[in-house]
């Protein structure tokens, strides 16, 4: 199982552990490019992208990569969107769940 397989199983207990709302996965906030976060809870507003290959020489880690990733966070900042960045040790940390818990509780 990859990485990403295994986060869309995991993700969603660890909310439930930690008394969150359920986000949605894979949410599509643009029509017009596609544009997907990796979870979203559309009624706050909040986003998380979990950054996996920041160490390794992978799809988004390259100048070309970079470059779309900050076109596609650039617009969801123009749609109003707040997004929390995170690495996988990150979520596992517990940062990760005082970030969402503020975000969350923001609106």
């Amino acid at each position: 199982m990859s990485q990403r397989e295994s986060l869309l199983l995991s993700f969603p207990r660890w909310c439930h552990a930690h008394d969150l709302t359920m986000p949605v996965a894979e949410y599509r906030f643009d029509e017009v490019r596609r544009w997907r976060f990796d979870w979203a809870w559309p009624d706050h507003g909040v986003a998380l992208e979990q950054h996996g290959g920041v160490w390794i020489a992978g799809r988004h880690s390259g100048g070309a990569g970079q470059i779309r990733d900050f076109e596609k966070f650039s617009e969801a900042a123009a749609q109003g969107w707040r997004i929390i960045h995170v690495t996988p040790q990150q979520l596992e940390s517990g940062r990760t769940l005082d970030w969402l818990q503020r975000s969350l509780n923001c609106r």
